[in-house]
């Protein structure tokens, strides 16, 4: 299916009986908790947090919403008849034929209903969950952050860990190698901070996408399209100028600071897999300047 929006994938969700919607746990464990127990279940639902306490109604967060054999294969175009060794083996094929679908460019969308500019910017009116007990603190994951190589132009998509420092200043967890981390270090090279647009709430395939691993100069905009069969509407930021997905929740445009402005403590972290990864480390602060 061709999802527009995470709204359309939610809704469409709740039509199949595969969404439970939780209201009123606190972003203090509890939502941590209850997406563990939701993901140990059989018939693992997707959860959607609202009424969170501290926050206004409306303002959700949504979890577990692929790990489940529907969910992952409606994402995916797959047959959910197939085996899973079928599965695969279609999905291997499938990539064989892949071709960029290049994103759409348009002069206005959903994302820029709301703006938060400046002094404005206040990331606390977010729910920011810790997750687990011995996180360094509150966090965002489930990413997709727009960056630009400042050599080619490249256009690059990833998914990484923030962590809540305060109201317009997050750090994150992006290993050494990942092609954000690449552009990143060229910008700093030159004694310049790195543009980065993190969209929180994009459609599936382009969550997915940006997880991916694909080879360096190929567009993560472009394999999304193909993936969902439609290209990816996109929208000028507006404090970064970057193509930021037009029909996101919500999006947070800065610049990831050079390590000699400073930083701060990342993690400890509880990974998916059950296991605290990379312990509390020195990380590069990202200023964000405005919130669409």
């Amino acid at each position: 299916m061709i999802f527009t929006d995470l709204r359309q994938y939610v809704a469409t969700l709740e039509k199949l009986g595969q969404l439970k919607v939780i209201e009123g746990a606190s972003c203090e464990l509890e939502i941590g908790a209850i997406t563990e127990m939701a993901t140990s279940q059989a018939n693992s639902p997707a959860v959607l947090f609202d009424s969170i306490p501290g926050h206004k109604k409306g303002f959700r967060v949504l979890t577990n919403f692929l790990a489940h054999k529907t969910r992952e294969r409606m994402v995916y175009g797959v047959d959910e008849n197939l085996t899973d060794s079928e599965a695969v083996k279609h999905w291997k094929n499938k990539l064989k034929t892949f071709s960029p679908t290049e994103p759409k460019q348009i002069e206005s969308g959903p994302v820029k209903e709301n703006v938060m500019v400046g002094d404005d910017v206040d990331l606390t009116k977010f729910p920011w969950p810790r997750w687990h007990q011995r996180d360094g603190g509150p966090y965002i994951c489930a990413t997709a952050v727009v960056t630009r190589d400042p050599d080619s132009g490249y256009i690059n998509v990833g998914s990484y860990r923030y962590m809540l420092l305060g109201k317009n200043r997050i750090v994150a967890h992006i290993g050494s190698g990942h092609h954000g981390d690449v552009i990143r270090k060229k910008y700093w090279a030159k004694g310049q901070s790195c543009p980065a647009a993190i969209s929180l709430g994009q459609e599936p395939a382009l969550f997915e996408t940006a997880g991916t691993n694909l080879s360096w100069g190929v567009s993560e905009y472009g394999f999304a399209g193909w993936m969902r069969g439609a290209p990816v509407e996109v929208i000028h930021g507006v404090t970064t100028d970057l193509p930021i997905p037009a029909t996101a929740e919500v999006v947070l445009e800065g610049e990831m600071l050079p390590p000699d402005e400073g930083t701060q403590i990342e993690g400890p972290f509880g990974e998916m897999s059950g296991y605290y990864g990379g312990g509390a480390r020195p990380a590069r602060v990202t200023v964000i300047k405005s919130v669409v």
